[in-house]
């Protein structure tokens, strides 16, 4: 189930990227930076920053091992799949920036000269959130409103900065959001098959080397 969702979550985004380099989104993506940056003041752009620098992907990990280590207290292969897939979303996503080469939006905040769809910030909380939520929910550690309440808001604050500050448009951060939630769906199948496996092995574990199996 979780390995069709992160499929089709592909296919969403395979179908959006190529509405993206048609120019289809264009005019929202023009529409709301001019209505963000006419409305954009000295303190939005300081707390923007502020949730931006946080909002980093390699910022966030730390900042999820450490939620996912109070909360689970135990077990390393939920800590291994978040660092990988914090890594994987890094790394794929710039590949996708090389191969879309949509440029950012210009801005009077930072000078920015990579690419920007999709973006690396939303792709990475959205990862990242996707999959500590998950595994926190399914430990019986939090609730499952909790759980999305906190994702979600993380994941929209993050992707809102980034427009804020002008880095990315519209587009970008739905793009990013899309790459991220395959990514996390994706490292979710393979927490689930991890601990399939593990409960298997419990159940049936492997007698110790010349050990003569009993009949019952």
């Amino acid at each position: 189930m979780l390995a069709a969702a992160c499929i089709a979550l592909a296919c969403v985004f395979a179908a959006f990227g190529a509405d993206v380099l048609a120019g289809d989104h264009r005019a929202m993506d023009e529409r709301l930076r001019r209505w963000t940056v006419e409305r954009r003041s000295p303190v939005g752009v300081a707390i923007a920053d502020f949730i931006s620098s946080v909002g980093a992907t390699e910022v966030l990990v730390v900042l999820a091992s450490l939620v996912g280590w109070l909360a689970l207290r135990r077990g390393f292969a939920w800590l291994a799949i978040l660092v990988v897939s914090a890594a994987v979303s890094s790394q794929y996503v710039g590949l996708l920036k090389r191969s879309y080469d949509i440029v950012r939006p210009p801005t009077g905040v930072a000078e920015r000269v990579s690419l920007g769809f999709p973006s690396g910030h939303s792709s990475g909380a959205a990862a990242i959130c996707v999959f500590l939520g998950y595994v926190v929910v399914r430990k019986r550690r939090v609730s499952v409103s909790v759980a999305t309440s906190a994702g979600v808001g993380t994941v929209l604050l993050v992707g809102l900065s980034r427009i804020y500050l002008d880095y990315h448009w519209l587009s970008d951060v739905l793009g990013g959001w899309m790459v991220g939630t395959a990514i996390g769906v994706g490292a979710c199948a393979v927490w689930e098959w991890i601990q399939r496996h593990q409960r298997d092995d419990a159940r049936n574990p492997t007698p110790p080397p010349g050990a003569t199996p009993t009949r019952s």
